[in-house]
């Protein structure tokens, strides 16, 4: 075993978490290249998620 590795229980092991990422983003009055921007680079999002349910990111 490396220094670097931990054994994991197989029950943790097989989770499976979500989040409420959006798959697609509309947004009404904002730009074709941005809102293809934000379906692309879900930055942002994840950012605000982090804040909003973790208290930061």
């Amino acid at each position: 075993m490396s220094k670097f590795s931990t054994s994991v229980d197989n029950s943790q092991s097989r989770r499976c978490y979500h989040t409420s990422i959006a798959h697609v983003i509309k947004q009404k009055g904002i730009h074709g290249q941005e809102l293809t921007s934000l379906n692309i680079d879900k930055t942002q999002l994840l950012e605000s998620l982090l804040i909003k349910d973790y208290g930061g990111s």
